[in-house]
């Protein structure tokens, strides 16, 4: 992208927009997924999408709007996520923990321009925890050190898995 002028950006943007058309997002357009989904121009390409483990008899179980994404070491180095709904903050989790995720990086905050970008997946009081389906996440530290971003460092209990070690 060029930063000489918002009709560049126009442009590029309209040169992207084609790429991928020829991808297929089955998963993505399931019945039980379609409300997992925060827009419905944004889904994960089936060869590329995070697979849940299944949870019982769910159709849906196995679903989160989540990408692998290549980096210099793996073709599934990097893992991007849609900002979770209120009703995917459980799905969000489970990605985390299963997948292992050690940071989280947010390219968006809660609300940008009046408009909702995330629902808050964090507890927002430390040593508080929040549970999330069997995910266990305490607020450990929040630190403000710049006006546009924010730092937290956070604990994950898995409580199906007794004898699992904490993650932070």
């Amino acid at each position: 992208m060029s930063a000489d002028s918002d009709f560049r950006f126009s442009e590029e943007y309209e040169q992207l927009r084609s790429v991928g058309l020829g991808q297929s997002c089955i998963a993505a357009d399931l019945a039980p997924n379609r409300p997992k989904n925060r827009f419905t121009n944004i889904l994960p390409y089936d060869h590329s999408r995070v697979k849940l483990k299944q949870t019982d008899d769910d159709d849906g179980s196995d679903y989160v709007n989540a990408s692998y994404i290549p980096g210099f070491n793996s073709r599934r180095e990097f893992i991007a996520a849609q900002g979770p709904l209120p009703s995917t903050r459980d799905h969000f989790w489970r990605l985390v923990w299963e997948q292992q995720v050690p940071a989280i990086i947010a390219l968006t905050k809660c609300v940008e321009k009046g408009r909702d970008k995330c629902h808050q997946y964090w507890p927002d009081n430390r040593q508080r925890s929040v549970l999330y389906a069997d995910i266990e996440v305490t607020l450990l530290t929040e630190s403000i050190d710049y006006e546009e971003f924010t730092i937290r460092e956070l604990r994950l209990t898995n409580l199906s898995e007794p004898g699992q070690q904490p993650r932070t």
